[in-house]
């Protein structure tokens, strides 16, 4: 992916952000933190370009495909570190460690960079150790999109006009000193929050549809 290649797919997820429709419900305020945020690898193509320039840190791989990421993520006005959970994964926590420490919020797709898909690895537990900042788990749900195909991650792309919701489940913290199975135990937890945060999203999608087609039978005609 040449220069030309990252602009061309970075105004296609700007463009692609304004046909869709995002509710974000019970996001912490900024003001607060930094924070750390957890979600799953598959949810990229909606979380990207909705949260594009909030200056956000965030890892990408030390693979040729993660610099390419990286190229485009940073035009998304992102900060990005290079590591993962298989190359280069000290270097990357080091840097989001840095980032939050300077007054960032992290972002984390806690389940990358290969899977097994809504497996928690280890990088965010280390990071809210060291951090002692709390891990908001983030649900995704959009009504209609194309899955990626053969993607591990269950990678999907929201449709045109497609509605989705965004939700911040509650957060989590972990103490700075545990044990091989505590922290194996907080992995547990978060996973499972995470797939709660997802399923609220979906049923707020549904709730939230069901309403609006209430109004418009409700509503006055003439």
């Amino acid at each position: 992916m040449n220069v030309f290649s990252i602009w061309i797919f970075e105004w296609f997820l700007r463009l692609s952000r304004c046909l869709w429709t995002v509710r974000v419900v019970r996001r912490p305020d900024e003001k607060a933190g930094p924070f750390l945020y957890a979600h799953w690898h598959g949810d990229e193509l909606l979380l990207v370009p909705t949260f594009a320039d909030e200056g956000y840190a965030v890892m990408s791989s030390r693979s040729k495909d993660g610099e390419k990421m990286a190229g485009l993520l940073q035009r998304l006005g992102y900060q990005v570190v290079r590591g993962s959970s298989s190359r280069g994964g000290a270097g990357g926590l080091k840097g989001l460690l840095d980032a939050v420490r300077s007054g960032q919020s992290a972002c984390f797709a806690v389940d990358g960079p290969r899977g097994p898909v809504h497996q928690v690895k280890p990088g965010i537990v280390s990071l809210a150790q060291w951090t002692g900042l709390p891990v908001y788990p983030i649900g995704v749900f959009a009504t209609r999109k194309w899955f990626i195909p053969r993607a591990w991650n269950q990678g999907y792309y929201p449709k045109p006009f497609s509605r989705a919701v965004i939700w911040f489940g509650n957060p989590l913290r972990f103490p700075a000193e545990a044990s091989e199975k505590e922290k194996a135990a907080f992995r547990e937890r978060l996973r499972e929050s995470l797939l709660d945060a997802r399923k609220a999203a979906e049923e707020y999608a549904h709730l939230k549809r069901r309403f609006t087609l209430l109004e418009q039978r409700q509503s006055p005609i003439g």
